[in-house]
């Protein structure tokens, strides 16, 4: 299961338990997008992504996109959701 995979579950999960409405699905569909999309590591798998290529990553996205701290709560949120699904679903290693 890839990131980009495994983001579409997560979503997918958090509205069909109302954790979430579908405007703040769009708004996060436009994260992904906007933080995600284009990148290799969107097609990752989550077990295979080391805490030093996610940092790596992320430092990556503040220089290229210069992140205000709204943004980045934004990013920070999008990608903890993602791993944190993955782990829980087992696609990933603790």
């Amino acid at each position: 299961m890839t990131i980009k995979e495994t983001f579409a579950n997560w979503q997918a999960w958090r509205l069909a338990r109302m954790k979430i409405t579908a405007q703040t699905a769009d708004r996060m569909d436009d994260d992904y997008k906007h933080f995600l999309s284009g990148s290799t590591f969107q097609y990752r798998d989550p077990s295979e992504v080391t805490r030093e290529e996610l940092w790596d990553y992320c430092d990556s996205l503040f220089r290229t996109e210069k992140l205000k701290e709204h943004a980045w709560k934004n990013c920070k949120t999008m990608l903890n959701g993602i791993f944190d699904y993955a782990r829980r679903s087992n696609h990933t290693i603790d």
